[in-house]
């Protein structure tokens, strides 16, 4: 065994004395979890079908940045999830994977804090414009706001 194993032992029975777990932050005399939450499985559409049938099906949302298609909830889902579930569509449009990755994760953000909270039973796509590369957060965010009060009405 290497001294390295030794020091990482200590500290986690240091960690064990002081209540907190790996992963977690101590700050103070409050634990703070850095994970951010995120979506349950059940609430995703990651299915190609599903997202298919949305935009074939769906009624429109356009906002400056978003593409939205929104219909109710199969039946048989409608029963068992009673929220809003949501899917993405990031398309390349000549972007790099990061540029991609950085936008998904705005959007799931946004969508998990303000879309996933309607208790209404519908499937809902978010399809990302090329504008919305660019956009700040803020702006997602006041796209995101718009679509979130369209389908609470």
């Amino acid at each position: 065994m290497g001294q390295g194993n030794i020091g990482a032992a200590s500290q986690e029975g240091a960690q064990a004395a002081h209540g907190s777990h790996p992963g977690q932050v101590r700050r103070g005399l409050a634990l703070t979890n850095p994970v951010p939450a995120s979506f349950p499985r059940e609430l995703r559409i990651t299915r190609g079908a599903e997202l298919r049938r949305l935009g074939d099906e769906g009624k429109r949302i356009r906002t400056k940045f978003l593409d939205v298609r929104y219909s109710p909830s199969p039946p048989l889902l409608a029963e068992v999830i009673e929220r809003v579930r949501i899917g993405f569509i990031v398309p390349k449009l000549g972007h790099s994977a990061v540029e991609r990755n950085r936008l998904k994760r705005r959007l799931r953000e946004l969508a998990r804090t303000q879309l996933s909270t309607i208790p209404a039973r519908i499937d809902v796509r978010l399809r990302a414009k090329t504008a919305a590369y660019t956009a700040s957060f803020a702006e997602l965010s006041v796209d995101v706001r718009t679509v979130s009060e369209a389908l609470a009405r």
